[in-house]
């Protein structure tokens, strides 16, 4: 019994599927369509911005935390 690799993968329908409220999915599209060395750099940039967004809610969670347990 063989298994098809491509089986495996989305169509592109059902990845079209996918919700991008927030343009990530438009983003890594345009990434992708970049040349290799252009595609690097980019997704360099993304991952810092997307750190920046991720650290920043951990500091404001914290934040909150630490504020519930001085007026708890």
């Amino acid at each position: 019994m063989s298994i098809d690799p491509s089986a495996a993968r989305p169509s592109a329908p059902e990845s079209d599927n996918v919700a991008d409220g927030d343009g990530l999915v438009s983003r890594l599209r345009v990434i992708e369509d970049q040349p290799l060395e252009s595609r690097a750099d980019a997704y360099t940039a993304l991952h810092a911005e997307l750190k920046a967004v991720l650290d920043s809610a951990d500091r404001v969670g914290a934040d909150r935390t630490g504020a519930d347990r001085a007026t708890g």
